[in-house]
């Protein structure tokens, strides 16, 4: 992320430029008094923060109050087939206010009237006491964000878009990092509250917490849910899939080499192995060793990949990323051969060869 979209006024800009955009498909001709609503709301929420809570935090927080900038817009198209004596409840609530000097403070934050439906889910009562969540205490880092809990899957991301919230800590004594706060089973801001989960999902643990929008404390619609996992989980994954990433290429880069061996091109694939194999071996020594020994092999009838492990070090090499694989292969003249192959990351990070062995 850049500097300015570190800033108020980077991030404000943003989100203007998105409600903008979103109400150029519908052409009202109120737009830019809606425009200029939201841009007084968000001056007002960011003059209530103290010199210490201007924080990325907090600005992430305001923002994740508002509603997505597309219902302005759907709001502002559904009025276009109506007159202004006849203007639907919903935009009245978006642009009637305007006209008293009411900002839209009142749809972002009101009390919430829970629907009977989502009173499960809802509620706007105070009265609810701090119990402790031990699970929930610590960083947790958003991974997607999700209409329902039932369409979220660990392999495939559902929101496509940039996500608003990035990270959220959750304190002992019912604190967090932003404007939310939290007893067991319970998020709150302001006066809304929305019931948070956490699933264990193929071995790992989901916070499935709510976005308390205008959709939510306003429509009475049930809400979205960011996805998130706790940092240290996050690293981990991060850490498997660049592992996992490391294996795949490096398979391909060894499938590429030998395919040079099989050709008897001996002297380019010491060309295009790695400087540490090229500085370690001579170049006439490697093709007098591959004329003698793997040549009278004859032709690779298969070669299928047995094992392969990622290493950061190696007897006798230099600190680094290998992936040591082996492979077992069948020649026209012996059937069955484990051939070694350790390809390595080099300093322009190309995955190229520095190491094999058959027998």
């Amino acid at each position: 992320m850049n500097t300015e979209n570190k800033t108020w006024q980077g991030i404000k800009t943003s989100y203007l430029k998105q409600v903008k955009e979103a109400l150029q498909t519908v052409g009202h001709p109120r737009s830019k008094e809606v425009i200029d609503d939201v841009c007084s709301h968000l001056d007002q929420r960011f003059a209530e923060l103290e010199p210490q809570q201007q924080t990325w935090e907090n600005y992430q927080a305001i923002i994740t109050e508002m509603d997505p900038a597309s219902d302005y817009a759907e709001l502002l198209g559904s009025d276009q087939t109506t007159s202004e004596k006849n203007i639907s409840y919903k935009f009245m609530v978006l642009l009637g206010l305007i006209s008293t000097g009411i900002l839209l403070t009142m749809i972002i934050l009101p009390k919430y009237i829970p629907r009977k439906e989502q009173q499960n889910e809802t509620s706007d009562r105070n009265e609810l006491s701090f119990d402790d969540d031990p699970r929930l205490i610590g960083d947790w880092q958003s991974i997607d964000f999700v209409n329902s809990l039932e369409v979220f899957s660990p392999s495939k991301k559902f929101w496509r878009g940039d996500l608003f919230l990035k990270n959220i800590t959750f304190r002992p004594g019912g604190k967090t990092s932003m404007s939310f706060t939290w007893t067991k089973g319970w998020l709150r801001c302001a006066d809304a509250k929305a019931q948070y989960y956490l699933q264990e999902i193929e071995g790992s643990e989901y916070l499935f917490m709510p976005r308390l929008s205008g959709d939510v404390t306003i429509r009475g619609r049930k809400p979205g849910y960011y996805v998130l996992v706790k940092k240290e989980q996050a690293a981990k994954k991060t850490q498997q899939k660049d592992t996992s990433d490391a294996e795949t290429k490096a398979v391909q880069v060894a499938l590429d080499w030998l395919k040079l061996l099989d050709q008897h091109e001996y002297g380019r694939s010491w060309d295009e192995a790695a400087s540490f194999f090229r500085q370690a071996l001579p170049r006439d020594r490697w093709i007098n060793n591959m004329e003698a020994l793997q040549k009278p092999l004859g032709g690779v009838i298969s070669r299928n990949v047995m094992s392969k492990q990622y290493l950061t070090s190696l007897p006798g090499a230099p600190d680094g990323e290998y992936v040591v694989m082996q492979f077992n292969t069948s020649f026209e003249n012996k059937k069955s051969a484990v051939e070694t192959v350790t390809p390595m990351r080099e300093k322009d990070g190309i995955w190229r060869v520095s190491g094999y062995y058959i027998k």
